[in-house]
């Protein structure tokens, strides 16, 4: 399979469907048939919310941080955001999990702690990548954030907002005390978290009601040209990527296409290479790709060594 060129691909929120990010990631050429990184010096983000809703959330975040390791070996970057799920896991809330996956990890123990808290708690190699990753990510002239920038990126630069959002996540998993209480709002509010914002949200254009200077302001002073999100499904365009944003013009990217099962939207990414951004979508399948099942097999060999440590 041909090396791609360098650029960046930003992929949705994945919530638990490892078959559906299968798919995206072959059809964008970074894996080959085994799964293993041949994406060249290709750059991906993925845009928070690997885990929930369907029913391999662990399985999503394990090949995930392999991939990123393996095409660190290459010489390219994975990044993977931090989304709202990703937080509510790390306080041990597990209502968007689903049945099948809390059985089947109520065996697995890590240390002295078992299931779900054992992955997303604690001190697994899971919870200490998932307190690791970072809120927002910059590439040249394009920002990359789970849900949105509010005011607060005006006093916050992207590494003083990754460590306080990686501070609370520690918090949240009882492995740290607690920040300054006052930045609390950031892990919680719809409205100007970065995490929870439902502001960029297309089909309710009275939530960009004065956001839309902000919106340049923050841009400006990130040095940035355009914002990428996830987080709000975009139901009200048939699940396709919204850019232009029919609010906020060239400015933002809305890919969060519904890609998991749990959906039934689109299996999407987007392209970016300088200033033109490539929307890609990809069929579904009727079951489980070949891939899948051998990178599920390979998934839980892995995790069983890991208990071993």
């Amino acid at each position: 399979m041909a090396k791609r060129s360098a650029g960046v691909v930003a992929i949705g929120d994945i919530h638990g469907d490892l078959d559906a990010l299968l798919r995206i990631v072959s059809g964008l050429n970074l894996v080959d048939g085994d799964g293993r990184w041949c994406g060249g010096l290709t750059g991906v983000v993925f845009m928070g919310d690997l885990n929930d809703r369907g029913s391999e959330s662990v399985n999503v975040t394990h090949f995930v941080m392999d991939l990123q390791r393996d095409a660190a070996d290459h010489g390219a970057e994975v990044v993977a955001l931090l989304g709202n799920h990703e937080m509510l896991a790390a306080a041990g809330d597990y209502r968007y999990i689903r049945a099948v996956e809390v059985l089947e990890f109520e065996h697995w123990w890590y240390d002295d702690v078992n299931g779900l808290d054992a992955v997303f708690r604690g001190n697994s190699p899971y919870a200490q990548w998932l307190r690791g990753r970072p809120t927002v990510h910059q590439i040249d002239g394009t920002l990359f954030v789970h849900a949105g920038l509010g005011a607060w990126a005006l006093t916050h630069s992207a590494l003083s907002l990754n460590r306080l959002m990686s501070a609370w996540v520690a918090h949240f998993q009882g492995t740290a005390d607690s920040p300054d209480e006052s930045t609390y709002r950031l892990t919680q509010d719809e409205e100007g978290s970065p995490i929870w914002s439902k502001r960029l949200l297309i089909g309710r254009p009275s939530i960009a009601d004065g956001h839309s200077d902000l919106m340049a302001q923050v841009l400006d002073a990130y040095g940035a040209k355009r914002l990428v999100v996830g987080h709000c499904s975009t139901t009200s365009i048939d699940y396709r990527i919204g850019h232009p944003h029919p609010e906020f013009g060239e400015r933002v990217a809305a890919i969060d296409t519904g890609i998991s099962r749990a959906y039934g939207g689109r299996l999407s990414a987007l392209e970016i290479n300088g200033d033109m951004l490539l929307p890609r979508y990809f069929e579904r399948g009727d079951g489980d790709l070949a891939l899948t099942e051998r990178v599920r097999d390979r998934c839980a060999e892995r995790r069983s060594a890991m208990t071993a440590v």
